[in-house]
């Protein structure tokens, strides 16, 4: 994780709350008040979380259902993307993550869990056909091959 956010400052937006967050030199992660200028900028609420941590839902599926919001230029996104990735993939197999994520899902100062949300698609992000709206648009600006 900390060799792909680096020395980068990152805003965490849960619900109504915020932090930022960085790793030292030293290599501690470090939970901030939000304050500043930060590199990249993610939002989103309790129940994407826990469909999330379920497999009910991918990262890219929250992002164009509007339920991950993201927000930095594009090094830092692709970055938020590979550590998002990495935590949930982590939180699987860390004891200790694993935790983490039963005290999220259990806190009783949370609402309780309802249903899960599934994507809004039911086929893929790339279909093997093309938009015409898409095709206009690249013929317009000359990018069609």
């Amino acid at each position: 994780m900390r060799e792909v956010v680096g020395a980068r400052r990152a805003r965490i937006r849960l619900d109504d709350e915020a932090v930022d967050v960085r790793f030292t030199a030293g290599g501690s992660l470090r939970v901030l008040r939000p304050r500043g200028r930060v590199d990249g900028e993610g939002a989103t609420d309790r129940a994407t979380v826990l469909d999330l941590l379920d497999g009910h839902v991918e990262v890219v599926d929250a992002i164009l259902d509007a339920r991950l919001e993201v927000r930095g230029d594009a090094d830092a996104v692709a970055r938020i993307f590979v550590a998002i990735e990495i935590l949930l993939d982590s939180t699987a197999r860390i004891p200790a993550l694993q935790r983490l994520a039963r005290d999220f899902r259990l806190d009783p100062c949370r609402a309780l869990r309802e249903r899960p949300v599934r994507r809004s698609r039911r086929g893929s992000f790339r279909p093997t056909g093309e938009e015409p709206d898409e095709a206009a648009l690249l013929e317009r600006l000359g990018l069609r091959p």
